[in-house]
């Protein structure tokens, strides 16, 4: 199935966008969700997940969720992703995506 691509085409029951922050650790986590908040009263159906590389390192859990948050995401941003156990776990769902 095709990825849709504008509102037009959405389905109505669909939140709006969803946005994922991948980041190495929680430094980012407050200031990420003071602005998806702030961000949430201009996009009703905003959807903004934050996973970051110090939670999934040490938790196949934390690692799917965060995979399976990306194969969903309209946005995804990547932060601070240094080293290769950092961004090694989630590049082929990036990749994919």
């Amino acid at each position: 199935m095709p990825k849709l691509t504008t509102a037009a085409e959405r389905d109505p029951g669909r939140p709006t966008m969803r946005v994922v922050l991948l980041t190495m650790d929680h430094h980012v986590s407050s200031a990420a969700a003071r602005a998806a908040t702030g961000l949430r009263q201009q996009l009703p159906g905003l959807v903004f997940a934050t996973h970051t590389a110090a939670a999934w390192r040490d938790d196949e859990a934390a690692l799917q969720a965060c995979r399976d948050d990306i194969a969903k995401a309209d946005l995804v941003i990547c932060t601070m992703l240094f080293m290769e156990d950092h961004f090694l776990p989630v590049l082929d769902a990036l990749h994919a995506r």
